[in-house]
């Protein structure tokens, strides 16, 4: 479906960039699932937080961290929909953008879940996992404003955004904390 090409009119080709990015979502929501060992959509995915909470305290950092890079990785690939936006009136383009918004929902679940462990393991963090942590959420926020375009007549989860912002901060802080350390050790 990737390699889906519909060359007869413009409007059929544009169509045709909608299932092309459609089929890359599906994909990497295999890769995602298989990744985390669970299947990201809401029939299959647990709904129990405080499961699925455990199961992420139970991870190592880079385990966490891995898993965070490739549920980001998701969302840069909804993110690359089509900029034919204005198609979302048409039915085949609308049912897809909300089955994308259903993995999206899901897979911000996931990431919120994971941000608020190894925030809680910031402390514990070396510095190249500091850093890993800080550029995946970067991924993550320069996503926003396309998110919100995307997905205009969503709710904008404007705690989450606020979280991983906090999050950012306290990375930055600490960053700057472990480098004084450094600096003091050196001398």
């Amino acid at each position: 479906m990737s390699k889906f090409r519909q060359d007869s009119d413009p409007e059929r080709w544009e169509l045709a960039s909608w299932v092309r990015w459609y089929a890359t979502v599906i994909e990497q929501n295999f890769i995602v699932s298989r990744f985390l060992g669970h299947y990201l959509n809401s029939s299959c995915s647990s709904n129990n937080s405080k499961d699925d909470e455990d199961k992420a305290s139970a991870l190592l950092n880079k385990d966490l961290l891995g898993e965070l890079d490739v549920l980001v990785d998701f969302v840069e690939v909804i993110c690359e929909a089509p900029d034919s936006l204005h198609l979302q009136l048409n039915n085949l383009v609308y049912a897809v953008i909300r089955y994308a918004g259903e993995d999206y929902r899901i897979v911000q679940r996931e990431i919120l879940i994971r941000v608020v462990e190894l925030k809680d393991r910031m402390a514990s963090l070396s510095c190249n996992e500091l850093t890993q942590l800080l550029g995946s959420l970067k991924r993550f926020e320069d996503c926003k404003e396309r998110l919100r375009l995307l997905f205009v007549n969503r709710a904008r989860n404007d705690a989450l955004w606020e979280f991983i912002c906090g999050a950012k901060l306290k990375i930055m802080e600490m960053g700057f904390q472990l480098r004084l350390c450094r600096l003091c050790y050196e001398a």
